[in-house]
C-alpha cells in the first residue's frame, strides 16, 4: 500500500514538474501533503456519489430531466469509473471526470448540484497550478455570492433565520442579527481571500467547519450529500490559501476568468441560470412550484425522494410538470426575485405546458372535472406580517384565509406582503397610512369576501381596488374620507350584505347609491351627513335588519320613513334629533325592533 501511495505521489505533478526530490527515490513532504489533499478530495467525491446514487440512475419518480431528448442511462458506474482513472492518471483522470460530470447533466439535470462540481474543482487544484489558482478564486466567489444572496433574501433575513434560532435553541428575537452575522461572515471570508489570503485559510476552516457542524446530527441533521463537500472544502481551502502567493497580479485571461466568476452568478436575478450554479446556498431565495391536479396539489421544489433537492428553475419545473402531470393539471411557479413574476401553466392534451394568466389558472368547475389552480402563501410574507403584530387565521391546509391588523399600523409594505397571501377571504385593516398604489396591490386577492379598511385617510380615488372584488359580502370603510363615489366601483353590488360607512364624509346625494345594495342586512351610517331627506333614499333596502344612524342629523321628520322599514331588528338612533315622543312612535311602529335610543341601552 505504501508503495502504491508513493507511486501516486510521484505521479501527482503540477504543470509537468515531478514532486519527487531530484536524484533520489524519496518523496518530499510537500508532495505527501499534496497527496493527502488529493485523496481527501477524491474520497469526498466518491462518498458524495455513493450518497446520491439514485441521482445517477434511471428513475420514474422524480423523473430524469434530460437537457435534450436523450435516452435514459444510469451513469453512476461511469462516474465511478472516471474517478478510478483519476487514481491511475491524475491529470487526465480529473479532466475525464469533469467531462463525465458535464455529460451526465445532459441526461439528467438533477445532477446540477454544487457539491459535485465544487469537489471537481478541488480535485483539479491538487494536480494543477492553474487548478490551484482557479480554485482560490472559485471559493472566494462562492463565499461572496453565498453571503450576498442571503442579504438579498427577505426570507433568509426573516422566517429562515427565525427557524434556525428556534431549531438550535437560540432566542428567536436574535434571528435578524444571526442572519446578518452569517451572511456577513461569508462575505468577510471572501474579502479575506482577496486581500489577506493566509487569513482566509482560518476563515475557510471556521466557515465550512461551522456548516458541517450545523448540518450534523447534533443540530439540523440534514443534507447529508454536502457533508463530504464541506469537510473537504474546509481542509483543502485552508491548504490552498496557506500556500497562496502574496501577489494578486494576473494576465488579461486570468482577469477575465475572475470577472466571470464574480459576475456570472448575478445573472441569476435575470432568470438565466440555475440557482445552485449561482451559489444560492441556504438563502431561501429560490423559486418554488406546485402542481394542482384533480385529486391533490403537490410541490416540485425541495426534496423529492432523492438525496439532493430539486434544481429549482422555471425551465426544469415546466419540464417536470410536462413529464408527471395529467391533462388539465395546472402549474404554479412562485418566484421571490423582484423583477421575475410568478407564472401559471395548464397541461394540454399533447403534453405541452401552455402559459396562462392568473385568472385562467384560478378558474375551473370541479363538478365538470376541471382543475381549479391552487395558489400558495409566501411563507415569509405571512411571517413578517405576524411579527409586526397582525393576526392571521389559517385553514386546514395551513394557508392564510383571514388577516386582522389588530394593533399594528398598516403601510404599503404590509399591503405588498398581504398580496402574497392569495387565499385570503377576509382582510381587516385599521389605522396607518397607505397609498392608492399600495392598495392596488391587493387587487390580486380574487377570493376576498370581507374587506374592511378603516380609520385611514383614504378618499374615493384611492379605492380603485374595489373594481377587482366581485365576491364581497362585507365592506368596511369607517373612518376614511370616502364621499360615496367608490361604492359605484363594486362589480356585484347585489352580493354585499354588510356595509360600514361610519364617520365618513359621505355626501347626502351619494346616499342614493345605497339603493344598489339591495341585499344589505347591516348598514352602519354612524356619524355621517345622513339627514331626513337621505333616509328616504334607503327605505327600499327591504333586507336591512340592522341600521346604525347614531350622531346623524335626522330628527322626527325621518320617523315615517324609518317606520316603513318593518324588517328592522336593530335600529340605533342615539345622539340624533329624534325626540322622546318620536322614540315612542318608533317603538310603536316597529314592535319587533330593538331600538337603541340612549347610551344606557345595550347595543
Amino acid at each position: 500500500m505504501n508503495g502504491i501511495l508513493l507511486s501516486l505521489a510521484k505521479r501527482l505533478s503540477v504543470d509537468g514538474q515531478q514532486n519527487a526530490s531530484a536524484g533520489s527515490g524519496d518523496v518530499s513532504c510537500e508532495a505527501l501533503l499534496r497527496l493527502a489533499m488529493f485523496l481527501i478530495a477524491w474520497l469526498a467525491q466518491i462518498a458524495t456519489v455513493l450518497i446520491t446514487w439514485q441521482v445517477w440512475q434511471v428513475r420514474s419518480r422524480p423523473p430524469n430531466l434530460p437537457l435534450f431528448s436523450l435516452p435514459a442511462w444510469s451513469l453512476g458506474p461511469f462516474i465511478l469509473l472516471s474517478l478510478c482513472v483519476v487514481l491511475i492518471a491524475p491529470r487526465f483522470g480529473v479532466l475525464l471526470h469533469g467531462a463525465a460530470l458535464v455529460v451526465s447533466c445532459f441526461f439528467d439535470q438533477h445532477r446540477l448540484e454544487p457539491q459535485f462540481f465544487a469537489l471537481w474543482v478541488l480535485l483539479w487544484a491538487t494536480v494543477s497550478a492553474r487548478g490551484e489558482w482557479f480554485a482560490r478564486w472559485f471559493l472566494a466567489s462562492l463565499w461572496f455570492w453565498a453571503g450576498l444572496h442571503k442579504l438579498l433574501s427577505p426570507e433568509f433575513l426573516g422566517l429562515t433565520s427565525w427557524r434556525i434560532c428556534q431549531r438550535v435553541g437560540l432566542e428567536t428575537s436574535w434571528h435578524f442579527r444571526l442572519a446578518i452575522a452569517v451572511a456577513g461572515f461569508e462575505i468577510f471570508v471572501a474579502l479575506l481571500a482577496i486581500r489577506t489570503r493566509r487569513a482566509a485559510a482560518i476563515g475557510c476552516l471556521l466557515l465550512h467547519g461551522g456548516i458541517l457542524l450545523f448540518l450534523s446530527p447534533w443540530f439540523y441533521n440534514s443534507n447529508v450529500s454536502v457533508w463530504p463537500w464541506n469537510a473537504a472544502t474546509g481542509i483543502l481551502g485552508a491548504w490552498l490559501f496557506l500556500r497562496a502567493p502574496a501577489s494578486l497580479s494576473g494576465n488579461a485571461k486570468q482577469l477575465a476568468v475572475v470577472a466571470a466568476l464574480y459576475l456570472v452568478p448575478g445573472v441569476y436575478y435575470l432568470g438565466w441560470i440555475n440557482p445552485h450554479m449561482a451559489h444560492v446556498l441556504y438563502s431561501s431565495h429560490m423559486p418554488k412550484a406546485w402542481i394542482s391536479g384533480h385529486d391533490e396539489a403537490r410541490s416540485l421544489h425541495g426534496w423529492g425522494g432523492l438525496a439532493v433537492p430539486f434544481p429549482d428553475s422555471h425551465a426544469l419545473f415546466i419540464q417536470a410538470f410536462e413529464q408527471t402531470a395529467e391533462f388539465g393539471d395546472k402549474l404554479y411557479i412562485q418566484d421571490p426575485r423582484r423583477r421575475i413574476d410568478d407564472r401559471y401553466f395548464i397541461l394540454q392534451g399533447d403534453g405541452h405546458a401552455e402559459e396562462i394568466d392568473r385568472a385562467a389558472f384560478r378558474q375551473g368547475d370541479e363538478r365538470k372535472g376541471e382543475v381549479v389552480g391552487l395558489l400558495f402563501d409566501d411563507a415569509n410574507a405571512a411571517f413578517q406580517l405576524e411579527q409586526s403584530g397582525m393576526q392571521i387565521q389559517r385553514n386546514r391546509a395551513g394557508q392564510a384565509n383571514s388577516i386582522n391588523s389588530a394593533d399594528a399600523n398598516c403601510d404599503d409594505a404590509a399591503l405588498a406582503r398581504i398580496a402574497r397571501l392569495p387565499n385570503l377571504r377576509e382582510v381587516r385593516l385599521t389605522g396607518g397610512r397607505v397609498s392608492a398604489q399600495g392598495l392596488a396591490t391587493l387587487a390580486v386577492l380574487d377570493r376576498l369576501e370581507i374587506f374592511s379598511i378603516e380609520e385611514m385617510p383614504l378618499s374615493d380615488d384611492g379605492l380603485n381596488v374595489l373594481d377587482a372584488y366581485s365576491n364581497l359580502h362585507w365592506l368596511g370603510l369607517s373612518g376614511t374620507r370616502v364621499e360615496g363615489r367608490a361604492l359605484e366601483r363594486l362589480p356585484n353590488p347585489e352580493k354585499l350584505e354588510v356595509l360600514h360607512l361610519a364617520r365618513t364624509p359621505i355626501l347626502s346625494d351619494s346616499v342614493a347609491l345605497l339603493a344598489r345594495f339591495e341585499n344589505v342586512t347591516w348598514l352602519d351610517l354612524h356619524g355621517t351627513a345622513v339627514d331626513n331627506q337621505s333616509v328616504q333614499r334607503f327605505v327600499s333596502l327591504k333586507k336591512c335588519n340592522w341600521l346604525d344612524l347614531r350622531e346623524t342629523a335626522i330628527d322626527d321628520r325621518a320617523i315615517d320613513a324609518l317606520a316603513a322599514m318593518k324588517q328592522l331588528e336593530i335600529l340605533d338612533v342615539r345622539e340624533t334629533g329624534i325626540s322622546s315622543g318620536g322614540i315612542a312612535r318608533l317603538r310603536q311602529a316597529l314592535p319587533s325592533c330593538r331600538l337603541v335610543a340612549t347610551d344606557d341601552e345595550p347595543e
